[in-house]
């Protein structure tokens, strides 16, 4: 099941949001800086999925 779509620029900028399941705006924020922090530091040779909460990240 998807929960959410984030595309986020390189520079850590939210460009879009999408979201699938109910989440408060509180949760929504904490979300998308958790998220942009472990991806943005993540080497270009690793696999581009992340298990985080639970949940399988994809990204590229």
């Amino acid at each position: 099941m998807i929960h959410f779509v984030l595309l986020i620029s390189r520079q850590g900028k939210v460009r879009l949001t999408k979201w699938y399941s109910p989440y408060s705006q509180k949760e929504r924020t904490k979300v998308i800086r958790e998220l942009s922090g472990l991806i943005l530091t993540r080497g270009p040779k690793l696999c581009n999925f992340v298990e985080w909460r639970g949940l399988k990240v994809v990204y590229r």
